[in-house]
């Protein structure tokens, strides 16, 4: 996908294989999860991966509350992180 940014935090969970991503100045890696900062501009390619994207509003409460925890524009998830609720999603 041609790169764009989002006015929301979004949320991408890969439930079988792995999505890449790239930042504006940076190349593409490849997660099972990721999230993005509002207005952060990328590019995403879902690889054919089955997944779940979620948008937050960066202005709700949740919204505020998970933007203070992310110190880049483009922040990996743990696999160990996604382990325990991937079951969940499916």
């Amino acid at each position: 996908m041609p790169a764009h940014a989002h006015h929301a935090i979004q949320i991408v969970i890969a439930l079988d294989g792995r999505v890449a991503i790239s930042g504006r100045d940076d190349g593409w890696r490849e997660s099972r999860g990721i999230v993005v900062r509002p207005d952060a501009e990328h590019s995403f390619d879902c690889n054919g991966a089955l997944g779940v994207m979620v948008f937050v509003d960066p202005e709700s409460g949740e919204g505020a509350w998970l933007s203070a925890s992310l110190r880049q524009d483009i922040t990996g998830v743990a696999d160990t992180r996604l382990d325990a609720i991937v079951p969940a999603l499916r």
